[in-house]
């Protein structure tokens, strides 16, 4: 899974629609669409600021996460 996917996975559990995380993250809501979208790679600064707006840990949005079992 590629950062685009685990942000808009979290921002869905979360239940917070792409503008309003585009709102608290300070970034157009067409940015953020597209960084879902794997369009571009995010910077540090803004996987920061997704992941302090998704309330969130840095690693839980760049980091891989292995399935226990496989």
């Amino acid at each position: 899974m590629q950062i685009g996917d685990r942000i808009k996975a979290i921002r869905k559990e979360k239940g917070i629609t792409q503008t309003d995380l585009a709102i608290k993250a300070e970034m157009s809501r067409t940015y953020l669409a597209d960084l879902e979208g794997n369009r571009y790679a995010p910077s540090l600064n803004i996987l920061q600021a997704i992941s302090k707006a998704l309330d969130v840990k840095l690693s839980d949005i760049i980091e891989e996460k292995v399935l226990e079992g496989k």
